[in-house]
């Protein structure tokens, strides 16, 4: 089937970046987080050249403030379910732990407990209740709450 716009012949693509989440014909979140990984691992790889030492304290400002966000910007869109996904986000958070002085010999899970008490998976679901509460209150969205639910 072909399609058109104004007698324009639109192209077919595999996938498309809109508002800021790649979508693929397999409408699977596998490329937006391929792509994703490697834009938070290259922020890593700036950090860690811009600054010569960390502490805990500020590598969590650090990477509260530039690596945090490019994992959750619009996660309730894209949240990953196949292992491959959530391996790619282990890597760069086992990555971005090695950056605080004195951490790199410790064992990732060891580093992640000091550095990191909340997983992944526990600030996901606190952004799904975040985003439920404001849809109820009727905050968040033009429609009503009895619409969604």
């Amino acid at each position: 089937m072909v399609y058109g716009l104004n007698g324009i012949q639109l192209q077919e693509v595999d996938a498309q970046k809109d508002l800021g989440v790649w979508i693929s014909t397999s409408h699977k979140p596998s490329l937006h987080c391929a792509k994703v990984a490697k834009s938070v691992m290259s922020v890593v790889y700036l950090v860690e050249r811009a600054f010569c030492a960390f502490d805990i304290d500020s590598f969590a400002k650090v990477c509260g403030t530039f690596v945090r966000p490019k994992l959750e910007f619009a996660i309730q869109a894209w949240k990953s379910w196949t292992a491959k996904d959530l391996s790619l986000f282990e890597n760069v958070r086992r990555r971005a732990s090695q950056l605080v002085t004195g951490q790199g010999s410790l064992r990732y899970e060891t580093r992640l407990a000091k550095l990191d008490p909340f997983p992944l998976s526990y600030r996901r679901l606190r952004g799904d209740l975040m985003k439920k509460f404001r849809i109820m209150r009727g905050q968040d969205c033009g429609r009503m709450s009895a619409e969604f639910f």
